[in-house]
């Protein structure tokens, strides 16, 4: 009679191992295998073969990254949409709530004061894939001083002062590139890097052939 219990739970447990192997494998196949490549080109972006552009339209960015982006209609007089997996967000302004005004991607988590279950509008994961700015490629591991020194000058990336911790530049003349490092110094390795616009208006006017 033991042995036979033995048998029915071995049995039940290989059931509920297969189950459960067979579950996790159709929720991994429904997320991104793999993270875009984001390159940064004087004031052009391409999200894998797609040009994006800041000031332009949710829907043309939302068809150049994988699905399962959640969005927020409004939140705090804004549009924002989070792809957790990728680390990544895009924001409106205040204006026009179906135009990109900023992108911020998380190369790295920062300790927080609130958790990111606390905070549900923070991105749960980090960005995997290529990252590069005038062809030099960045990750979470370079330091600021290198991305100085090997992308375009016109840039004019610069700390801004004694305190390092947020540099900043220019992506163009209506637009500004931003970072956040891990230390306060210009060797400090970026945890975050961000594009944001004027306004979207102001970008807008920048976009070829845009009516």
């Amino acid at each position: 009679m033991k042995e036979n219990k033995i048998i029915l739970l071995s049995a039940f447990l290989l059931i509920l191992g297969i189950a459960f192997r067979s579950q996790a494998g159709q929720q991994n196949s429904e997320l991104p295998q793999t993270h875009p490549k984001i390159a940064i080109k004087d004031s052009t972006i391409t999200i894998g073969d797609t040009v994006v552009w800041m000031g332009g339209k949710f829907e043309d960015w939302e068809r150049a990254l994988p699905k399962g982006a959640r969005c927020s209609a409004m939140r705090k007089g804004m549009k924002l949409c989070i792809w957790d997996e990728l680390g990544l967000e895009l924001g409106s302004d205040m204006a026009d709530f179906e135009r990109v005004e900023f992108i911020r991607i998380t190369l790295k988590h920062r300790p927080q004061t609130l958790s990111r279950d606390e905070n549900p509008w923070a991105p749960r994961g980090i960005f995997h894939g290529e990252l590069e700015i005038d062809s030099f490629r960045i990750d979470a591991d370079t330091e600021f001083r290198r991305i100085g020194q090997n992308t375009s000058r016109k840039r004019e990336l610069t700390c801004g002062g004694h305190y390092c911790g947020r540099p900043y530049g220019l992506f163009n003349s209506v637009a500004q590139i931003s970072f956040r490092l891990d230390s306060n110094h210009d060797r400090g390795r970026v945890t975050d890097f961000a594009i944001s616009c004027e306004s979207t208006v102001s970008c807008r006017k920048l976009i070829p052939n845009e009516n």
